[in-house]
C-alpha cells in the first residue's frame, strides 16, 4: 500500500471514515476483524473491497477508536447464514 493507510481513508460530511473509492464505513470493517473474521470471510462478504482495504480500515480504527455505538461484529450475511434460512429454500 503506497503513503500511509491515513491516505486511504476518506471522510463522509459527518466524519465517518470511509474505505477510499467505497461507501464502506473503515469501522464497520474493523468491527468484523475484532469480532474474529479473517480477511478471506471479510472479502467474501464484501467482494467490492481488496486485502489493502481492509488492512487500512484495521489500522484507521486502531489509530483512531469509534467513540460511537460499536459497529456489529458479523455481516448481515453471515447472521443470516447462521439463522437457519436456508431451510425456506426448500419450502
Amino acid at each position: 500500500m503506497p503513503g500511509s493507510a491515513f491516505d486511504e481513508v476518506e471522510f463522509r460530511v459527518d466524519g465517518t471514515p470511509l474505505l477510499k473509492g467505497t461507501q464502506v464505513e473503515a469501522y464497520r470493517i474493523a468491527a468484523l476483524l475484532a469480532g474474529e473474521l479473517t480477511i478471506d470471510e471479510v472479502l467474501a462478504d464484501y467482494p467490492s473491497l481488496s486485502r489493502e482495504h481492509v488492512e487500512t480500515a484495521r489500522v484507521s480504527s486502531e489509530a483512531h477508536p469509534n467513540d460511537g455505538r460499536p459497529y456489529p461484529r458479523t455481516s448481515v450475511k453471515r447472521a443470516l447464514l447462521g439463522a437457519g434460512l436456508e431451510a425456506l429454500d426448500d419450502a
